[in-house]
């Protein structure tokens, strides 16, 4: 049986941190998330010009900071200069771009459980982000408590030569159409992943249902609203992944099995 299977109790996954409290993918919305009692963090990596991994969702760097250009174009040491809280409102000082590192660290501290998503502006930037992962993975004998997700299967097929016991959630591709459930599950099974994740605007009852009986978890992204969040959990999610991870956790503890 999957363990990941658990429509009973879903995993409270906090997407970026609890990015609605303080700028995502930060030390301090890790924190926020951790201390909102999620289950999960859900965290994005990209690659520095000199081969260290950082926590950054785009693979530019506007829309969070106040840097410009590509995150690949800077070393580490000229990415810590900058403000990771720029665009955050209310204005929130002195937040850096965490490195990846940091991240293991803060994370086997706390004893929260991690889903690491491989980003990169191409396939082969995912995929020394997928080998460079794999040894902080090993570092911190993070293998019970952490996984990876990536747009980029052949990243993640990387990482799983690498590691072989490695827990990979399976992003379903193309995310933006109707779900194909045959399709689902032959994606999943391609990198042998317990779990799927998906759009909750492309979930139902079916779909969840049918992915059980595949033996597959499916873990829903982003629903916001209480009322989102009550329909994945009727639907039968077993992970609720978004931007709200203290509504999610209420509603979660809400459940009368």
């Amino acid at each position: 049986m999957n363990p990941w299977i658990r429509p009973e109790k879903p995993l409270v996954i906090a997407h970026r941190g609890y990015s609605l409290v303080a700028p995502e993918n930060t030390i301090l919305s890790y924190r926020r998330a951790i201390e909102a009692h999620a289950d999960m963090l859900e965290v994005d990596i990209n690659l520095t010009s000199d081969g260290e991994l950082v926590m950054i969702h785009d693979y530019r760097l506007e829309r969070t900071t106040n840097g410009t250009g590509l995150v690949y174009e800077h070393n580490l040491s000229d990415l810590r200069l900058l403000d990771a809280g720029y665009h955050f409102k209310p204005y929130i000082p002195k937040i850096c771009i965490p490195t990846t590192e940091e991240t293991f660290q803060l994370a086997q501290e706390a004893g929260i459980l991690v889903c690491f998503e491989i980003k990169g502006s191409d396939s082969l930037q995912a995929k020394i982000i997928a080998e460079k992962l794999m040894t902080l993975f090993k570092k911190y004998k993070a293998f019970d408590w952490a996984s990876i997700s990536s747009y980029f299967p052949d990243a993640a097929e990387v990482a799983r030569k690498i590691c072989p016991e490695l827990i990979i959630t399976r992003e379903r591709l193309p995310d933006d159409s109707p779900f194909d459930l045959k399709e689902a599950i032959k994606q999943a099974r391609i990198l042998n992943s317990p779990i799927m994740l998906s759009d909750f605007h492309t979930l139902d009852k079916n779909v969840i249902d049918g992915l059980h009986q595949a033996n597959i978890a499916i873990w829903s992204w982003n629903p916001f609203k209480k009322e989102e969040i009550d329909q994945v959990i009727a639907f039968g999610t077993d992970g609720i992944m978004g931007d709200n991870p203290e509504v999610a956790r209420k509603a979660v503890d809400a459940i009368i099995v």
